[in-house]
């Protein structure tokens, strides 16, 4: 690594040392650990991305790390990197993703960078940034990434302290009276970081709470994906055979959830929106609720009968937060599992947040999951499906699709991708901006309706990739 002396102030010449233009997504960076992405990556980043806090008047930054085994080395490299811009550290060690975010909010910092992958497999890792309270990610990020090349990195002498936020944090989930229950819970830390804070917060509260997969240092289990009902399997089994009340599983960085009842049925993210937008409603009437494209329609149905303003966004953290503070919207989600609460919370994403409040309404109601799956009850549909993708052919077949559908003269809706309604139900498609992949779901009133969707989006595929394999 091209280093400076921390005590003297200016800036670096050309380094002519480029990130990997693949590794910087939409939302944040990821990449394969020692292909695309490398600890001298994580300290330029630190740097450039410590320059970008300094020119803004920041000062402070606060970092944490998931429990993926190259995300200490990574992070030892980030934290040089800041710190060699003049950039004073709070460091938070290994913690959930939404930890970082509220230490973003609690301690007096101007942004903050969390070491994860999420969901994605254990080869890869990766950062997300933030500027104050709010996502760094866009353009602002490619441009960032980009400045790398050029060196005209801010020098100076960042000191290091180590900080705990996770009392305060756990103190506030406490809050929501959860805790004060007698339900018979699982819990599956998938063995992402969450299973520490997890441990902690069950220990403090009433009634029965078993916690699996908790052991951060087990990294033979793939990244628990949460929006896949495969990766419940272990929660769920384990709610039958104990005859536990409710299961509730969190991805690697433990900003996404997954819910089980009690007779093993799987409450997709879009149903257990609607059960929170039905609670918030009661007190917040007429206010704007925010789902991203790919949920039921059955929610945004759902959310007008109860007196809210249904509004679809693009799907992305940084976008559904974005049209939420747009809109004044106290509560938003999406397909994956990702549930922002601005209704008494903060507004970011927070799995360990979601399932207190669930909880909170579970102890007050047994039967709302029975009511959130009665209410969707009219449609079938496909879960999220990933197709694997090659980043360069992802966003050409997905315009290809888009062209012949203009062409064909069928109406379809582009607020992220392509979602076409049709008299049997409606099909999306669109290019995931974290991982190569593209991202398919359908849904219709009848089992034979679902099937033709299927067949349609898979030919459209088909003829896509067909078309821009061969010009």
């Amino acid at each position: 690594m091209i280093k400076t002396d921390p005590g003297k102030a200016g800036t670096l010449p050309m380094t002519d040392y480029c990130i990997h233009p693949d590794i910087v997504r939409a939302y944040d960076i990821r990449g394969d650990v020692g292909e695309t992405l490398s600890d001298d990556d994580a300290y330029y980043l630190g740097r450039a991305f410590s320059t970008r806090l300094s020119q803004a008047g920041g000062q402070r930054i606060a970092i944490a790390h998931d429990n993926r085994p190259t995300s200490p080395g990574l992070t030892k490299a980030l934290i040089a990197g800041v710190r060699e811009s003049g950039i004073h550290v709070d460091f938070l060690e290994l913690q959930p993703s939404p930890l970082l975010y509220y230490a973003c909010h609690s301690l007096p910092v101007d942004g903050g960078i969390v070491v994860t992958a999420s969901h994605n497999p254990k080869h890869m890792n990766g950062f997300k940034f933030l500027q104050g309270v709010k996502p760094f990610c866009g353009a602002d990020l490619k441009d960032m990434a980009a400045s790398v090349r050029f060196g005209s990195f801010s020098a100076g002498a960042g000191y290091l302290t180590k900080r705990d936020v996770v009392e305060s944090y756990l103190s506030e989930l406490l809050a929501t009276g959860a805790g004060n229950g007698n339900l018979r819970v699982a819990w599956d830390c998938g063995n992402g970081a969450t299973g520490p804070i997890v441990r902690s917060l069950t220990k403090r509260m009433t009634g029965r709470h078993d916690v699996l997969n908790d052991d951060i240092d087990d990294h033979s289990r793939a990244p628990l994906d949460p929006s896949q009902p495969d990766c419940l399997s272990t929660v769920r089994r384990h709610v039958l055979q104990h005859d536990l009340d409710i299961g509730i599983a969190f991805d690697a960085d433990g900003d996404r959830i997954g819910v089980v009842g009690s007779a093993g049925e799987i409450l997709s993210a879009d149903q257990l929106l609607g059960l929170f937008a039905e609670d918030v409603l009661r007190s917040l009437p007429g206010s704007a609720i925010v789902a991203d494209v790919k949920c039921s329609q059955g929610l945004f149905d759902a959310i007008g009968r109860q007196g809210g303003v249904p509004d679809i966004s693009p799907t992305g953290r940084p976008l559904i937060q974005a049209r939420m503070e747009q809109t004044g919207s106290p509560l938003g989600g999406e397909m994956s599992g990702h549930i922002f609460f601005a209704d008494q919370w903060y507004g970011f994403d927070d799995a360990l947040y979601a399932a207190m409040r669930l909880l909170a309404l579970f102890a007050q109601d047994p039967e709302i999951i029975q009511r959130a799956e009665q209410r969707f009850a009219k449609f079938v549909g496909t879960p999220e499906i990933r197709m694997p993708c090659q980043d360069n052919l992802k966003t050409p077949i997905v315009a290809n699709v888009k062209q012949r559908l203009f062409r064909e003269g069928q109406p379809f809706l582009d607020v992220d991708g392509i979602r076409v309604t049709t008299r049997d139900g409606w099909w999306l498609l669109r290019a995931s901006n974290t991982e190569p992949a593209l991202v398919w779901r359908c849904e219709a009133a009848t089992s034979k309706g679902l099937s033709g969707l299927k067949q349609i989006v898979q030919n459209y595929i088909s003829n896509a990739a067909l078309s821009c394999l061969h010009g």
